[in-house]
């Protein structure tokens, strides 16, 4: 991303106007936001931080000129329009493999699931976020099945 950081704005303004969702993870959320002179001392809603509320309003200014946005930390995905915003904590207990995580929530069905279930963004959030941790729980890194997803929810 570094050596393409001209190119950013321009890409961000295909992914805007397709209506695509934009999916990032820390490190690629404040590249974009250096890319886009957003990540200046005096801006404030450049930082990740783990409040709950700063990272909504954050990433609604951060999606205003990007379009649907997902960020992924440590602690937790959230998820903003540009106007609406969610947020939502991450199960942290017995991850056993990282690798393969982001492709677990975004393409291996469980937030596509989602936005086809038509689930609210916290809905889809939670969702998505059970279905990587069986992932990333699974001693032999293969995903989960439906079945184990709706066990976590009846628990």
């Amino acid at each position: 991303m570094q050596e393409r950081k001209k190119d950013i704005p321009s890409l961000l303004k295909v992914i805007r106007d397709s209506n695509a969702i934009l999916s990032v993870n820390e490190n690629e959320y404040n590249s974009i936001l250096e890319a886009i002179d957003y990540n200046s001392n005096s801006n404030s809603f450049s930082k990740i931080t783990d409040n709950e509320k700063e990272t909504q309003e954050n990433l609604k200014e951060f999606a205003i000129k990007t379009g649907n946005t997902v960020n992924h930390a440590k602690k937790y995905t959230a998820w903003s329009d540009g106007s609406d915003a969610a947020f939502c904590p991450t199960k942290r207990d017995q991850i056993r493999n990282l690798i393969g995580a982001g492709d677990s929530w975004d393409a291996a069905t469980a937030n596509i699931v989602g936005y086809l279930a038509g689930l609210e963004a916290k809905d889809r959030l939670v969702f998505s976020n059970m279905y990587c941790w069986l992932y990333m729980s699974n001693t032999k890194s293969e995903p989960g099945t439906m079945n184990e997803i709706i066990g976590l929810f009846k628990r």
